[in-house]
């Protein structure tokens, strides 16, 4: 018997020490691991964060390059100073093509004009015709103008009259 108690003391002592080397080492090890797990999900969440702004950075940096293309046509559709005169001849060549007799003239002009509305009055004589393809002229031509009210009244003989009220854009 003594051999008998000396093995289930040995056994005993073993699956005590098996116990205790469990907790003392294995639970550690597993709140090392938990605490590991949480981290690499934490990190995982940054990086998806990250990966989202970077590609929402690439999206925005694609609209503003394409807004900055806009941007150079709506300079050119504005009016500036610089070609003002270009403004009117082009005007006037449209009015000289559809063999019209025009005069226009200009509201509110400052010295300080960029950004503004500027109102544009347009008196035209001629053919109902012409006047008609002198408007046609006058939308396509390269400038924002932006008419609000055309008035036509009948002239002598064939001949109508057209009073244009218009907004032009100036930078």
């Amino acid at each position: 018997m003594k051999n008998r108690e000396k093995i289930l003391i040995t056994v005993s002592a073993f699956i005590i020490s098996a116990i205790a080397i469990g907790l003392f080492v294995f639970m550690p090890l597993k709140d090392n691991i938990t605490r590991l797990n949480s981290d690499i999900r934490d990190k995982r969440i940054v990086l998806e964060i990250t990966k989202r702004r970077s590609e929402n950075l690439t999206v925005l940096k694609n609209d503003y390059e394409n807004i900055q293309n806009k941007n150079k046509l709506l300079d050119a559709m504005y009016i500036s100073q610089d070609n003002t005169i270009s403004f009117f001849k082009d005007l006037e060549d449209a009015a000289q093509k559809n063999n019209i007799d025009l005069n226009y003239s200009l509201g509110n002009m400052t010295d300080e004009i960029s950004g503004k509305e500027v109102k544009l009055d347009i008196n035209i004589k001629g053919d109902y015709l012409k006047i008609l393809a002198f408007l046609s002229d006058l939308e396509s031509l390269d400038y924002y103008i932006k008419l609000y009210s055309i008035n036509f009244t009948q002239g002598e003989a064939q001949s109508a009259n057209a009073i244009i009220q218009a907004k032009t854009y100036w930078h």
